[in-house]
């Protein structure tokens, strides 16, 4: 994908057809919300990647929950180019040990980001209160899912064994 959307921007940057890619091509903005714009400007559906990184040590769930892919002023017509998000996890920052407790509850905030509409977008009381449910859900299922804010959590918890894992 790196590859493709590389040679959009320099396409939509040079103003040069040196490659004719078909409208459908779908485009990641791998780096942020402001690269949405130019390449929904040109007419291809794109899905925002960039701010939802889940190997970020340094991002809470709430800096996924707040990355609004609409916020570079798309035009009506450009937001129906929007198709949505995806988050990643990057391996060189994550192995076995870790890989749940980074995975989530970052994936929560981007997921109700990704589902809420553009107004839903303040992390108060209430908002905590549903990811820390949703963590304690994932607790109760053998998820070691990392905390949401201090709090409590009845849950015991019993890793999951994957079916790679002895």
């Amino acid at each position: 994908m790196n590859y493709t959307l590389t040679l959009v921007e320099l396409l939509l940057n040079y103003n040069r057809t040196v490659l004719n890619l078909p409208k459908t091509t779908v485009v990641t903005a791998w780096t942020g919300p402001d690269r949405l714009k130019p390449i929904v400007q040109a007419g291809y559906p794109a899905l925002l990647n960039g701010g939802w990184y889940l190997d970020y040590e340094s991002q809470p769930w709430s800096a996924y929950y707040s990355n609004e892919p609409f916020a570079g002023n798309l035009t009506d017509a450009e937001k129906k180019l929007v198709i949505g998000g995806e988050a990643s996890m990057w391996a060189e920052r994550v192995d076995d040990i870790v890989f749940d407790e980074r995975v989530f509850p970052r994936s929560f905030g981007t997921a109700e980001r990704l589902w809420s509409s553009q107004n839903v977008n303040i992390v108060d009381d209430i908002t905590e209160d549903r990811m820390d449910q949703h963590r304690c859900n994932f607790v109760r299922r053998g998820v070691g899912a990392g905390p949401i804010r201090p709090s409590y959590c009845e849950a015991v918890y019993v890793p999951y064994k994957y079916s790679w894992q002895k």
